[in-house]
């Protein structure tokens, strides 16, 4: 048997050190994503099967990245009487969907941690899809069946990602410009939104 280098052992005990949190209401998809990201080295897992779930999931444990996917619906009893359909018109933002979940982190005054790392899994490779999870603030995509290459490299992506987070009235994340386009206009974005850094998380 091969000894590890001392450059796998630290990779090993880095990856074992992240906390994740898979979201998804069908259990079989949850346990399939949870054996991918063993496979990559990851052994702190966490599963919710609803917003709901996710986000008490976020208060009692620290997390380092959340995995969840698009069509996420309230399945736990505790959810019951808090959908739409049994709400009212004015009732707060509520963690029905993938992408609600992923504006309430964002949003909500009461979020958990609002600059936690968030890879979205969608089935449908829609645009419109892509761009509601973008504008939700999610800081990956990926489109189902997920390849376990791709997934790694979303990983990469969002640890060696330099892109600010942005907060402002309407929008909190991480900025959704991949590269820095020459904008020949006035800079309006500088006077309503705030940039913080990936790594000043609150």
């Amino acid at each position: 048997m091969l000894k590890q280098s001392g450059v796998i052992r630290k990779l090993s005990e880095l990856l074992s050190s992240i906390n994740v949190l898979i979201v998804d209401n069908n259990e079989k998809a949850s346990e399939l994503m949870g054996e991918i990201l063993k496979k990559l080295g990851f052994t702190s897992l966490h599963f919710a099967q609803d917003g709901f779930q996710a986000l008490e999931s976020l208060k009692k444990h620290h997390m380092d990245l959340v995995i969840t996917d698009w069509e996420l619906r309230p399945i736990t009893r505790e959810a019951a009487n808090l959908t739409p359909a049994n709400s009212g018109a004015n009732d707060p933002l509520l963690p029905v969907d993938g992408g609600s979940f992923v504006k309430f982190v964002r949003m909500d005054g009461s979020s958990p941690d609002p600059y936690i790392p968030i890879i979205m899994l969608t089935g449908r490779a829609l645009l419109n899809n892509i761009e509601y999870a973008r504008d939700a603030g999610v800081n990956e995509i990926l489109i189902k069946p997920v390849v376990v290459d791709t997934l790694c490299r979303r990983i990469i992506m969002i640890v060696d990602d330099s892109r600010p987070f942005i907060t402002a009235k309407k929008y909190k994340g991480p900025c959704r410009r991949r590269k820095s386009l020459p904008y020949q206009g006035e800079e309006r974005r500088k006077l309503d939104i705030k940039i913080i850094k990936n790594n000043k998380r609150a």
